[in-house]
Protein backbone atom coordinates (compact mmCIF):
# COMPACT_ATOMS: atom_id res chain seq x y z
CA UNK A 1 0.00 0.00 0.00
CA UNK A 2 2.91 2.37 0.78
CA UNK A 3 4.26 1.87 -2.74
CA UNK A 4 0.82 2.40 -4.28
CA UNK A 5 0.21 5.64 -2.36
CA UNK A 6 3.73 6.90 -3.10
CA UNK A 7 3.24 6.18 -6.80
CA UNK A 8 -0.10 8.00 -6.79
CA UNK A 9 1.64 11.03 -5.28
CA UNK A 10 4.35 10.90 -7.94
CA UNK A 11 7.09 9.80 -5.52
CA UNK A 12 9.30 7.22 -7.20
CA UNK A 13 10.65 4.63 -4.78
CA UNK A 14 13.77 2.78 -5.84
CA UNK A 15 14.87 -0.27 -3.81
CA UNK A 16 17.26 1.94 -1.83
CA UNK A 17 14.65 4.58 -1.12
CA UNK A 18 11.90 2.90 0.88
CA UNK A 19 11.70 6.04 3.00
CA UNK A 20 12.54 9.14 1.00
CA UNK A 21 14.28 12.05 2.69
CA UNK A 22 12.77 15.50 2.32
CA UNK A 23 14.38 18.89 2.01
CA UNK A 24 13.75 21.81 4.34
CA UNK A 25 11.23 23.09 1.77
CA UNK A 26 9.27 19.79 2.10
CA UNK A 27 10.10 18.42 -1.33
CA UNK A 28 11.42 14.89 -1.86
CA UNK A 29 15.21 14.78 -2.05
CA UNK A 30 16.97 12.59 -4.63
CA UNK A 31 19.69 11.80 -2.05
CA UNK A 32 19.59 8.69 0.12
CA UNK A 33 18.35 8.92 3.70
CA UNK A 34 21.22 9.06 6.20
CA UNK A 35 20.80 7.16 9.44
CA UNK A 36 22.01 10.15 11.43
CA UNK A 37 19.20 12.26 9.98
CA UNK A 38 16.62 9.60 10.85
CA UNK A 39 18.02 9.26 14.40
CA UNK A 40 17.98 13.03 14.85
CA UNK A 41 14.34 13.22 13.74
CA UNK A 42 13.39 10.34 16.07
CA UNK A 43 15.05 12.16 18.97
CA UNK A 44 13.14 15.33 18.07
CA UNK A 45 9.82 13.46 18.02
CA UNK A 46 10.41 11.62 21.30
CA UNK A 47 11.58 14.78 23.06
CA UNK A 48 8.15 16.27 22.45
CA UNK A 49 6.42 13.25 24.03
CA UNK A 50 5.36 13.13 27.62
CA UNK A 51 5.39 10.18 29.95
CA UNK A 52 7.46 7.04 29.54
CA UNK A 53 8.73 7.81 26.03
CA UNK A 54 10.46 10.94 27.21
CA UNK A 55 12.89 9.02 29.44
CA UNK A 56 13.72 6.34 26.85
CA UNK A 57 16.73 6.38 24.55
CA UNK A 58 14.98 5.15 21.41
CA UNK A 59 17.09 4.30 18.38
CA UNK A 60 16.43 3.59 14.72
CA UNK A 61 18.14 0.23 15.24
CA UNK A 62 15.66 -0.57 18.00
CA UNK A 63 12.72 0.21 15.74
CA UNK A 64 14.16 -2.05 13.06
CA UNK A 65 14.65 -4.87 15.55
CA UNK A 66 11.15 -4.34 16.88
CA UNK A 67 9.77 -4.60 13.36
CA UNK A 68 11.59 -7.93 12.92
CA UNK A 69 10.06 -9.33 16.09
CA UNK A 70 6.59 -8.02 15.26
CA UNK A 71 6.65 -9.54 11.78
CA UNK A 72 7.83 -12.89 13.16
CA UNK A 73 5.09 -12.92 15.80
CA UNK A 74 2.52 -12.17 13.09
CA UNK A 75 3.62 -15.28 11.18
CA UNK A 76 5.50 -13.61 8.34
CA UNK A 77 7.99 -15.98 6.72
CA UNK A 78 11.66 -15.56 7.56
CA UNK A 79 12.44 -14.99 3.86
CA UNK A 80 9.97 -12.07 3.71
CA UNK A 81 11.34 -10.58 6.93
CA UNK A 82 14.88 -10.76 5.56
CA UNK A 83 13.75 -9.06 2.34
CA UNK A 84 12.07 -6.32 4.37
CA UNK A 85 14.88 -5.49 6.78
CA UNK A 86 17.83 -6.18 4.54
Amino acid sequence: MYFMISGSLGVQLAPDFLICPVTKSDSVSPRSLESTAAQSRLKLYTSSCSGRLLSKNLTIHGFRSGADVFLALEGVSLHEIMDHVG
